[in-house]
Order: C-alpha cells, then sequence, then structure tokens
C-alpha cells in the first residue's frame, strides 16, 4: 500500500519477520514496519489517536475471534475521531461457486468466516 498512498506517514506491522524485511528492503525509508502480532503491538503515546485510515487487508481470516477483537480495538484507539478502518477478506457466502469456496478453504488463514 506505501506505492499507492505517498505523503503518508505509513505504519505497518505484521508478524513474519520475511513480510517486515521484504517490506523495510522496499520502502524502508518511506514508512516503518514492525514485526508484531496483534495482541503484543502497543501504540506509542504519539500515535493514539493519531491516524485517518487504518487498513487490514487480508487479514481477518488469519485471526480468531479475540484476536480480530483486539485488531478493531487497535484500531479504534489508533484513529483520529471520524477515522475509518477498512478491511478486505474473502469469507464464505451461501450463493458462491465451488470454486470460490476452494479457493478459500486452500488459504492459510484458519477463520475465514460467513
Amino acid at each position: 500500500m506505501v506505492r499507492y498512498l505517498p505523503n503518508t506517514n505509513y505504519v505497518g506491522f505484521d508478524s513474519d519477520a520475511a513480510y517486515i524485511a521484504a517490506a523495510r528492503s522496499h520502502f524502508g525509508n518511506r514508512a516503518s514496519f514492525i514485526c508484531a502480532t496483534v495482541g503484543s503491538f502497543v501504540l506509542d503515546a504519539d500515535q493514539k489517536s493519531s491516524f485517518d485510515l487504518a487498513l487490514a487487508f487480508g487479514v481477518l481470516h488469519h485471526l480468531d475471534d479475540d484476536e480480530a477483537l483486539r485488531l478493531f480495538r487497535l484500531a479504534s484507539s489508533a484513529l483520529k475521531p471520524g477515522g475509518r478502518l477498512i478491511t478486505l477478506d474473502g469469507c464464505y457466502e451461501k450463493s458462491q461457486s465451488r470454486v470460490a469456496r476452494s479457493l478459500l478453504s486452500w488459504d492459510r488463514g484458519r477463520h475465514v468466516r460467513d
């Protein structure tokens, strides 16, 4: 996302050290990248209520319900009044094709929701 969000204060975190290393090698001078889980990530005092936007793309299906709730609480505390959390994840739907359902089932995420 850093590539598409110029002139921003971008802070990204992921629990996978290889993903963080790749992000730092590509965009290290334009953003901050932290290796942490949702449960262990703590906002600095100056980060609280300081972001306009929080993005969670392809994240929720990797989190159980308690971890997802922690993510929502973290986003809530990071966002300015009127800020937005945008999420994007696959989900199961009654009318979806077998192919779509199979692709979701093969993903590494174990918490694909209905």
